[in-house]
């Protein structure tokens, strides 16, 4: 008898537990659907900074407005992540490289439009301009210039996406 109500109990909760657990294809088509609808991958170009840490004090620095061809190439590079009692820790990232010489003669000016064709999975970039090696918390991406057809790669934050504030 008591083999009886526990055999049912236990196909109780493993009936309640495969309902809870499923859920409809709509749902999820619907979630997605608004994701993708809250995120615009169209803006304007607008002056690319960074923002630098040094030591307690932060600086702004304006990054080149320019274009640049990249192949993609990233390297693994330590970087500063805080700490504790003035010790700075130091995290390894994984850092596109982007060269000056890269640069296109390709015209991008701020107040174009322009659309995101691809970023890049890095957050940081190593910049290797005309002195030495720079190591900026910014990311990368392909876009294109709506106005004359134009590509290139360029900083993340050298474009305002629509409905960014």
């Amino acid at each position: 008898m008591y083999k009886k109500y526990f055999i049912t109990i236990i196909a109780s909760l493993i009936m309640v537990s495969m309902i809870s657990c499923s859920s409809s294809d709509t749902d999820q088509t619907d979630k997605s659907t608004a994701a993708t609808a809250s995120t615009s991958s169209t803006g304007t170009i607008e002056k690319p900074t960074v923002m630098l840490n040094l030591g307690e004090t932060r600086k702004e620095k304006v990054l080149p407005l320019k274009l640049y061809e990249w192949d993609g190439k990233q390297q693994l590079v330590s970087v500063p992540s805080g700490g504790t009692d003035g010790e700075t820790l130091k995290m390894k990232e994984n850092m596109c490289v982007v060269e000056h010489g890269a640069a296109t003669d390709t015209p991008i000016a701020t107040g174009d439009p322009a659309k995101v064709i691809e970023k890049a999975e890095c957050e940081w970039v190593l910049y290797k301009g005309d002195g030495a090696m720079k190591k900026y918390n910014v990311g990368i991406y392909k876009i294109e210039i709506t106005s004359n057809g134009n590509s290139g790669w360029t900083w993340s934050s050298s474009i305002k996406l629509d409905g960014e504030e």
